[in-house]
């Protein structure tokens, strides 16, 4: 019995210890499968972490290594020595201003119902007088008879006598530019104005619509903030007009503007093979804009074309501010800096161009600062400049 019952007891045994190792075979895979999980898990938390930290050690690197954005780092040394605050009213450089400014009044009280136009003109490059102020009954420019002529004062700044000569067709040269009495009241300063070319009475903007314009700055105010400026419209087509040109047509685009001095009138021969060779007797042609619109340009004897001032029309004379935050274009200067007065209330009074115009002892009164500038495109917002390429 006992052996019997032992060799039950070894079979049982055997039979659980074979299920067992059965059981035991048929769970390896989920066991070992679990355990691989487990150690993935394991390492992927690992990884994580380490994720984690490394992402936590580049932020920690990227505040530490990353500054806040700045306003860029200026050279001063770079400006020119002096202030822009050196300017200071002359009140001899008036003189000629303020006799002229009586003439006019004086003419105009004697017969304040004649349209006089007043103009003004440097013949001996004095240093701060134009020694000729001009009166006659039609505008520069808007008369091309040979019998017109216009009489003057001539101030001779040497004796401070004031003289009337009586114009004649052998004697006369008139000024670049004529004002009404009214306007001719209004200029700061007797100012540069040979850059505009020969036109009628200038008229007077008191407020200037938003858009580019070419100007042409005449002066500054003492404080940096205004200019008192010619300035002029860029005459833009469209592309379904520019492409309808034919030769032989002529353009109204500036008819209604008398001071325009060319006419455009298409070649007979004008191809868009060719489309610099546009008009009769002037080298303007349109160029196409980013917008794909044109504008009229020139090539001034060269193939690049670039705006400038008799390519635009509608002049007209405007005080305007300059913005604290105006943008300046300036080109570079090879050989000399490019920075003007470093304590300037904004970028124009800073920039080279401004001090280039000005370093050769300027005229100064009325508190305005005589420039007579090239020309300069702007864009204009809310009657003042925002932007200027210089």
């Amino acid at each position: 019995m006992k052996m019997k019952k032992f060799r039950f007891l070894a079979v049982t045994l055997a039979a659980c210890m074979i299920a067992a190792s059965l059981a035991a075979c048929y769970h390896v895979y989920p066991q070992d499968e679990s355990g691989k999980e487990e150690t993935e898990v394991a390492e992927t938390t690992s990884v994580e972490t380490e994720t984690e930290t490394s992402s936590t050690e580049r932020e920690e690197v990227l505040d530490t290594e990353v500054p806040e954005e700045t306003e860029p780092e200026v050279d001063l040394s770079l400006y020119q020595e002096g202030s822009f605050y050196d300017f200071q009213n002359d009140e001899a450089a008036a003189e000629w201003f303020d006799i002229s400014r009586d003439l006019a009044t004086q003419i105009h009280d004697e017969d304040p119902d004649a349209e006089m136009y007043y103009g003004i003109r440097d013949n001996d490059g004095t240093d701060f007088h134009y020694n000729h102020f001009y009166f006659g009954t039609v505008g520069w420019g808007w008369n091309d008879d040979d019998d017109c002529t216009f009489d003057w004062y001539e101030w001779d700044e040497d004796t401070g006598e004031i003289v009337f000569v009586e114009g004649t067709e052998d004697n006369f040269e008139g000024p670049y530019v004529s004002y009404t009495y009214e306007n001719y009241m209004k200029l700061p300063m007797l100012i540069r104005d040979e850059r505009v070319g020969n036109l009628g009475p200038m008229e007077y903007e008191d407020s200037t619509p938003d858009g580019d314009y070419n100007c042409m700055i005449q002066a500054v105010s003492l404080d940096g903030t205004k200019v008192f400026a010619f300035i002029q419209e860029p005459i833009f087509i469209t592309a379904e007009e520019y492409f309808n040109i034919k030769p032989g047509d002529h353009l109204t685009l500036v008819d209604d503007d008398p001071r325009f001095p060319h006419e455009l009138n298409v070649r007979d021969d004008f191809s868009f093979d060719d489309p610099t060779n546009m008009f009769v007797n002037n080298t303007l042609f349109f160029q196409e804009c980013e917008d794909g619109n044109y504008v009229l340009v020139s090539t001034h004897g060269n193939e690049e074309a670039y705006r400038c001032f008799y390519t635009c029309y509608k002049t007209r004379m405007v005080f305007l501010d300059i913005s604290p935050d105006c943008v300046v274009i300036e080109d570079d200067h090879d050989s000399e800096t490019p920075y003007g007065f470093v304590d300037g209330p904004n970028a124009f009074t800073r920039s080279f161009y401004f001090f280039d115009r000005t370093k050769s002892k300027p005229v100064v009164y009325n508190d305005w600062i005589r420039l007579g500038s090239k020309d300069i495109p702007i864009i204009v917002k809310d009657n003042t400049i925002v932007q200027m390429e210089l």
